[in-house]
């Protein structure tokens, strides 16, 4: 199935920016039951980061190159792995330490939530910028991109 990585990505986004509300939220009420919450949206989250990146590495050999994309992809690689280490961390964390953790340590847990729900909002951002400004994975505008440069390559031979 082509282009499988924007169906999967919405899951991680979703699940990762709640789970750092409800991290926060748990600071201040019934931190037992948002600790759960939280656990299962991290787990269930994990799965599709690792769907979201590959699925990303298999729509990245279908898409035109460019300087513009090129540029951003880099970035937009480097910050998945920063966020899928970051949460793989902070749920083995979680998982080890959820029922002997006090309000300090869940504290600056949350802490580190928040820093990967901003992270993840980031990177919502990234594809954003990738999909609306550059076209990639746009059919219409991929075909159009495709044209100009098979043009660009035809007026070059001409040229020499």
């Amino acid at each position: 199935m082509e282009h499988v990585h924007p169906f999967v990505v919405h899951f991680p986004l979703a699940l990762l920016i709640t789970a750092s509300f409800m991290g926060l939220v748990g600071i201040f009420y019934r931190r037992g039951l948002f600790k759960e919450i939280v656990l299962w949206q991290c787990v269930v989250s994990l799965f599709f980061l690792f769907l979201a990146i590959i699925s990303g590495y298999s729509d990245e050999e279908r898409i035109i190159r460019s300087l513009p994309v090129d540029e951003l992809m880099a970035v937009h690689k480097k910050n998945s792995y920063i966020i899928t280490v970051l949460f793989l961390i902070l749920t083995s964390w979680l998982v080890l330490r959820k029922r002997a953790m006090k309000t300090v340590e869940y504290a600056s847990w949350v802490v580190f939530l928040t820093i990967g729900g901003v992270s993840v909002i980031y990177q919502g951002v990234l594809g954003s910028k990738l999909v609306y400004r550059e076209g990639v994975g746009v059919k219409p505008v991929e075909l159009a991109k495709s044209k100009a440069a098979e043009k660009l390559k035809q007026e070059a031979n001409i040229n020499y």
